[in-house]
Parts: structure tokens; C-alpha cells; sequence
């Protein structure tokens, strides 16, 4: 069980393309993420990065303060699952921050927003800026697209 408990600040990681060298992934993730605290990153089975972060809060920061570029590539990150194995995995899902232009703002509300972001996949977060109308330019909100799905004409 205190292994378990470990793997609860982990995350499992992987590049949209082609995955980068090992070496190159980590530095390039250490000057991305080098206020946030320390972490580790292995490489795994498939295009797969196995992320150890110090704290929880850390890997909470990671996952939905992104989405993260790194050297021209988004990396897509996913919490630690005890059921996941990379040899088999397939990237199939993707954490998305969609930006809804025109809606207006006395329609920003939770359950409104998420009703118009839900067209376009299911709907993880709205980003706080938007929630606290702080940001009036466009709602900003992130949800997961299904990437064997094609995108509908209009997304």
C-alpha cells in the first residue's frame, strides 16, 4: 500500500508526435517546469514518459495549468492509473483548452458554459479567469477530445 501511496503524485506522459530523446525531454521539461518543484521523468514502452513529482499539488499544477509545449510539441499528461500499461496503451483521449469567442458574459456561468463546451468533448475544468470573469475576451474551457473521433465541420 506505501507504494501505491507513492504513485498517487504521478503522472504518465506522452508527445501528440514523435516522442523526444530521454535526455531531451528532461531538460526541456526542467526549464518548463523548474518553479513548480522537482520531479523525475523515466522513459517508457511506446512514446511513453513515466513523471514522479514531489507533491500532489505539483502534479495538480502539471495537469491543468497546460496544455505544455515542448520543443514544438504538446505533451499530454495523465494521471497515475495502476491499470495502465504503456506497451498497449494507445493515445486516444486529449486534454484540449477550447476558447469560445462570443458568447455573452451574463451566460458565464458553470452550468451554461459547460452545457455550450460540452459540444465539443466532456468537459474537465473551466479555467477560473473565466469563472471570475476576469478574462472577458473569451471562456476558456478544458475538455477531452476523443482523437479517433474526426472533428465535426464548425469545431
Amino acid at each position: 500500500m506505501q507504494a501505491r501511496a507513492k504513485m498517487q503524485s504521478s503522472l504518465y506522459a506522452k508527445f501528440l508526435r514523435k516522442a523526444l530523446p530521454l535526455d531531451q525531454a528532461k531538460l526541456a521539461l526542467a526549464n518548463a517546469w523548474r518553479r513548480l518543484g522537482d520531479f523525475s521523468v523515466a522513459n517508457l514502452p511506446n512514446g511513453f514518459y513515466f513523471i514522479s513529482c514531489e507533491t500532489q499539488e505539483m502534479q495538480n499544477k502539471l495537469l491543468w495549468d497546460g496544455p505544455w509545449s515542448v520543443a514544438g510539441r504538446i505533451l499530454q499528461l495523465a494521471p497515475w492509473s495502476g491499470s495502465f500499461q504503456p506497451a498497449f496503451e494507445k493515445l486516444s483521449l486529449a486534454a484540449v483548452w477550447i476558447q469560445i469567442y462570443h458568447l455573452p458574459i451574463e451566460l458565464w456561468s458553470g452550468e451554461i458554459l459547460e452545457q455550450v463546451a460540452s459540444q465539443f468533448g466532456r468537459v474537465l475544468k473551466v479555467d477560473d479567469h473565466t469563472i471570475d470573469r476576469l478574462r472577458a475576451k473569451f471562456a476558456r474551457i478544458c475538455v477531452e477530445l476523443d482523437l479517433e473521433q474526426p472533428l465535426q465541420p464548425g469545431t
